[in-house]
């Protein structure tokens, strides 16, 4: 139960956000302060809705749930280590992030047994 929330949660928010950076200028130029290119800024995006589509489609297959939090996971980690070491911002910046991170490692823990192929 707890996993479905989280997955759900992960997936919209992801989808959101993912989406953002095709459409959304505020994007365009946080990645270009962080020195990113714009295929960068669009494969950032298609990670986040792959993600959060596989991790969403594992609420009904579940092998896929931790599958889809690892992608998401591995985002988020990216991005944690663009604001606090590659553009130097303050802590508060990766706070999302982070947030996002720790949602997906407990979705993959909860899911790990389930991958088919370990």
């Amino acid at each position: 139960m707890l996993s479905t929330v989280l997955q759900f949660i992960l997936g919209i928010g992801f989808l959101f956000f993912g989406f953002m950076k095709f459409y959304s200028q505020d994007m365009v130029s946080e990645f270009e302060r962080y020195g990113f290119s714009s295929g960068f800024r669009k494969f950032t995006g298609f990670l986040e809705v792959v993600g959060a589509i596989v991790i969403v489609w594992g609420v009904w297959y579940e092998s896929l749930s931790a599958i889809g939090a690892f992608v998401l996971g591995v985002t988020m980690l990216g991005a944690i280590y663009t604001h606090l070491v590659r553009v130097k911002d303050s802590f508060s910046k990766a706070v999302v992030p982070i947030i996002l991170l720790a949602l997906a490692v407990v979705v993959f823990v909860l899911n790990f047994d389930s991958i088919p192929f370990l």
